[in-house]
């Protein structure tokens, strides 16, 4: 990979950020390298989804500032509505990740949960980011362009 250059993006409620773009020689694709604590496709940083999806008495680990970003009500119902859809094919990729961990986790929430069952399953095995940002990023590795939201 090849630094191609950079591009700014500007998560809401928090500071600019430089993203780091590479050119493939093989192919010509331009990626983009981004923190973990940024979600990809979206505009609002980790921490900030997570605290509206999950409110601090069921998800005491989130960070005290992220509890006070205020989310228009309209992205906050699509948000949770999408924790209320099947994750099926999430659980087949961490079942077939060949970490016993992630296999247990995929076997305790079972083929019918629904994403907000997964992330909680997941919470225990999460980093410093918190369970969505950790689980979305872990996902990413083992299948890119698998979204977890």
């Amino acid at each position: 990979m090849h630094s191609h250059g950079t591009a700014e993006r500007r998560p809401r409620r928090e500071l600019p950020l430089e993203i780091r773009r590479y050119t493939c020689p093989l192919c010509g694709g331009v990626v983009q390298v981004l923190p973990g604590f940024v979600a990809r496709n979206y505009w609002w940083p980790w921490k900030a989804i997570e605290a509206t999806c999950e409110p601090p008495e069921s998800a005491p680990a989130l960070v005290p500032e992220a509890t006070t970003v205020p989310v228009p009500a309209r992205t906050e119902r699509r948000w949770t509505s999408r924790l209320r859809e099947q994750v099926a094919r999430v659980l087949h990729v961490l079942s077939a990740s060949g970490r016993p961990e992630l296999r247990a986790v995929a076997a305790e929430v079972g083929l019918g949960a629904k994403r907000r069952d997964l992330l909680r399953a997941f919470r225990p095995l999460a980093l410093r980011l918190g369970a969505f940002a950790s689980l979305a990023f872990l996902i990413n590795l083992l299948e890119p362009g698998l979204r977890m939201m």
